[in-house]
């Protein structure tokens, strides 16, 4: 019986350990030092603003299969070179709100997701 206990409670244990991450909160800023990351962590790359406009304009980028908006293509594509490997998925999401309380009509968060693969 107590043998079944353990393994159950090993068993749980393993489950609840979730995958490391790491996140930078604004990709705008350059030369971020990621002190925790470690290769093949899955990283989050955020980017934070405001617009009149919902509607964007997205450029694609063939080579890693995502489209990015068109006005900030330069820092995610950046970002992605920079902290991405580039053998495995990469995923960029945009989601649009609106602002409740700021002076443009509209709020986006792009967040770029991938595995770390950065040489320190």
């Amino acid at each position: 019986m107590t043998k079944f206990i353990f393994y159950i409670i090993f068993f749980f244990n393993n489950i609840s350990i979730s995958q490391d991450f790491c996140e930078i909160k604004n990709i705008l800023k350059e030369n971020q030092k990621i002190e925790d990351c470690k290769k093949n962590d899955l990283i989050f790359g955020k980017l934070n603003f405001e617009s009149e406009n919902m509607n964007f304009e997205y450029k694609y980028n063939i080579k890693y299969n995502v489209k990015l908006i068109k006005n900030f293509y330069l820092p995610i594509n950046n970002f992605i070179l920079e902290y991405c490997n580039k053998t495995k998925d990469i995923k960029v999401k945009d989601i649009t709100n609106l602002n409740k309380g700021g002076n443009l009509k509209f709020k986006t968060q792009v967040i770029v997701s991938c595995y770390f693969d950065h040489e320190r």
